[in-house]
């Protein structure tokens, strides 16, 4: 397949809309059925939640490689390219994989959406390449998402908190109810800790389908994670969790030296990423915190690493509580500027107004320091030409880019060499 035809393969793709959203699992279960994909030939792991969704599948396929299975991960968004959201062995697939599974699916699946051709794509990919485990990340949700059509052998809940109220309700108790009925009959079930309204929902669906919940314990501040943050290690101990499970399963014995070796070296772009300075720039951290629930834990870390940014840049897409997180963020560093960039995705918040909701805020002596920016390459610059060059090692406060994963894909198209995987 030449590079025209993989073009063609993905502006079609993109033409099914990517937040398009037909909340049903009809199609997707004729797709499964089609391709005899029901019950993939592999174990098969679902994970769902809030926040932590992505970091845990990047613990829970580090620690299954590590020990010798052949592992496949989808996940969601991507940043630069659709073929990021499917992993063969922790490596983004290639354009021209993904662009051949096109025939095959549009033959028997024409009217499958942006995400359920995707879920379908990959699940093809990962019989071809033998995967042993599959690592499925839900989009949204649980009772419409399409990976809840595919079975699996555990399923597993991260933090549970508010967001996606235009779709799956304006309750905790409704997101949560959503969630929960991706819990299938007698299918192991097993949680981050939750706060009560989640977690008696969970635990009245597990009742329900006669089967486990099992609420797991972060791990103790002295195991060294790859990934920063004390939210993380609540996300690495679920991943723990999830693989002794699947280890038992199949038979296996875990070993703890290959375990810790495992979690010490899992990345994942865009969660508390360092990006290194040097004498012309300063270090920037890249972190998708694009709700209260994420900007609490971003708020947390850098108090605890005592990290001071010289400047914020946040964007963020409009039906998120972007309040919220803005509100913690300037409580939190009252004085720090705020640079607001255009974002060139459609659902991207106002920039003039997240910066007057930032310059009402009342934290601080510098009260309100926000401006906007056309796009986020602007504000880099902007930010560059105010701090001026290193004047020695260490006496640079590093930037802050935040807000969106939205955000963040159009940082890493200005710098591809910062989104690193594996």
């Amino acid at each position: 397949m030449d590079d025209e035809a993989v073009a063609n393969v993905f502006a079609k793709l993109k033409s099914r809309g990517m937040f398009h959203m037909d909340l049903t699992l009809d199609r997707m279960r004729s797709a499964l059925h089609s391709f005899d994909l029901e019950r993939p030939s592999c174990v098969t792991v679902q994970i769902l939640g809030t926040n932590g969704k992505g970091s845990t599948a990047a613990f829970l396929e580090r620690l299954c490689r590590r020990h010798g299975l052949r592992t496949g991960c989808y996940a969601s968004p991507h940043f630069l390219s659709p073929a990021e959201r499917i992993r063969i062995d922790g490596i983004p697939v290639s354009p021209r994989l993904m662009a051949a599974q096109a025939p095959i699916l549009d033959c028997v699946a024409e009217d499958l959406t942006y995400f359920e051709w995707l879920t379908c794509c990959c699940l093809l990919i990962f019989r071809e390449k033998r995967v042993d485990v599959a690592i499925l990340e839900a989009g949204l949700g649980g009772r419409n998402d399409a990976t809840t059509a595919v079975e699996a052998d555990l399923t597993c809940f991260t933090p549970i908190a508010m967001d996606h109220l235009d779709v799956l309700g304006g309750t905790l108790a409704d997101i949560a109810s959503d969630k929960a009925d991706a819990i299938r009959h007698r299918v192991p079930a097993l949680s981050a800790q939750q706060s009560p309204v989640p977690l008696k929902i969970l635990e009245d669906a597990a009742a329900r389908n006669r089967t486990s919940l099992e609420c797991i314990e972060p791990l103790p501040g002295t195991m060294p994670l790859g990934l920063q943050g004390g939210h993380q290690r609540q996300n690495a101990s679920l991943a723990l969790a999830a693989w002794r499970a699947l280890a038992r399963s199949m038979n296996l014995r875990p070993n703890r030296d290959l375990e810790a070796d495992a979690l010490a070296a899992t990345i994942l772009p865009g969660r508390l990423q360092s990006i290194p300075g040097d004498a012309e720039t300063p270090r920037i951290l890249l972190d998708g915190a694009h709700n209260p629930h994420g900007a609490k834990a971003l708020v947390a870390h850098l108090a605890e690493a005592c990290i001071t940014p010289s400047h914020i840049v946040y964007a963020c897409l409009a039906d998120k509580d972007w309040r919220g997180c803005l509100a913690q963020l300037a409580e939190a560093m009252p004085g720090i500027p705020v640079l607001v960039p255009g974002l060139s995705c459609e659902r991207g918040a106002d920039p003039e107004e997240v910066a007057g909701f930032r310059r009402s805020l009342g934290y601080g002596h510098m009260q309100g320091m926000a401006e906007t920016a056309p796009n986020v390459a602007t504000a880099l610059t902007r930010i560059l030409s105010e701090t001026g060059p290193s004047q020695g090692s260490g006496d640079r406060r590093p930037v802050l880019v935040t807000g969106s994963l939205y955000l963040l894909s159009e940082v890493y198209a200005l710098h591809p060499d910062w989104l690193v995987y594996a």
